[in-house]
C-alpha cells in the first residue's frame, strides 16, 4: 500500500514538473515578444522625421538592403492578412496597446 502511495506521489510531482516547464517555456517566450515589441517602439521613435533618409531595411531571414524613406506612412497588419497605412504615432499607440496585453 505504501508503495502505492509513492509511486502516486511520483506521478503527481512529474506531473507538476511537466506543467512547470510549459509555464517557463510560455513565459520565456511572452518575455522575448515584449523585447521585440519594446525594441520595435523604440525603432519606431528614430523612424519619426526621417523622410528622404537612407536606411538598412530587412527583407527577412538575415538579409538586408539599402532603402530609402519616401513617406512617414506605414503599413500596417492589423490582423487577418488585412493592411492598413499609419502615421508613426498611431503605430506607437498600436504597439504599447499590444505590450499592455
Amino acid at each position: 500500500m505504501e508503495e502505492k502511495n509513492q509511486q502516486e506521489i511520483l506521478f503527481k510531482l512529474s506531473l507538476i514538473e511537466q506543467q512547470m516547464q510549459n509555464l517557463h517555456s510560455q513565459l520565456q517566450a511572452v518575455e522575448k515578444r515584449m523585447i521585440e515589441l519594446e525594441t520595435l517602439r523604440i525603432g519606431l521613435e528614430e523612424f519619426n522625421d526621417s523622410e528622404g533618409k537612407e536606411i538598412i531595411a530587412t527583407l527577412g531571414n538575415g538579409i538586408f538592403t539599402k532603402a530609402k524613406i519616401i513617406s512617414d506612412k506605414l503599413i500596417v497588419d492589423i490582423g487577418n492578412k488585412n493592411l492598413i497605412k499609419k502615421n508613426v504615432k498611431d503605430t506607437q499607440k498600436l504597439i504599447v496597446k499590444q505590450i499592455e496585453k
